[in-house]
């Protein structure tokens, strides 16, 4: 129960200070990077300045703690954190290939019109899509790709 509590605890007073300073989106991205790198390679980019100065407090006061291990639920009370403290949201985009910058621009434009706040992009690749996108915030889902439109019609087309 206390390890609980401590990582609630650090994942609200970060993304606090993150909306504060309106860093969010860097902090949420630094601590995803993080989560996702061996303690090695976090550590050298911690060492260059590369992650925001808040997740490298946070990972210092985990490592103080013996509670690394405990990284992707730490992530998972940030993301909470972050969309209801700072109305910052994680947004999934699958496409059949990588996106463009200029692609990018235009799904963020789009999800800050729609939902405000900030936002994270996580991007995954699936080419069974054929060519569009799916966009996946929380429970908010478009399908807007060729597979879809093509699953939608078979199913008008037999119903």
């Amino acid at each position: 129960m206390a390890v609980s509590r401590l990582l609630s605890d650090v994942a609200n007073a970060l993304v606090g200070a993150a909306k504060d300073e309106d860093v969010v989106h860097r902090v949420v991205n630094d601590l995803k990077e993080v989560v996702t790198q061996d303690r090695a390679t976090w550590t050298k980019a911690a060492q260059k300045g590369e992650l925001h100065p808040y997740v490298q407090h946070a990972m210092l006061m985990l490592l103080e703690h013996d509670m690394l291990d405990e990284l992707p639920r730490f992530l998972t009370l940030v993301l909470g954190a972050a969309q209801t403290n700072a109305d910052h949201r994680n947004v999934r985009v699958t496409s059949p290939i990588e996106l463009t910058d200029d692609e990018r621009k235009q799904v963020a434009k789009l999800i800050t019109k729609k939902f405000g706040g900030t936002h994270t992009l996580e991007e995954r690749i699936d080419p069974s899509l054929l060519g569009g996108l799916v966009i996946s915030i929380a429970d908010w889902h478009v399908d807007a790709s060729i597979k879809g439109k093509l699953a939608r019609l078979t199913h008008t087309l037999t119903a």
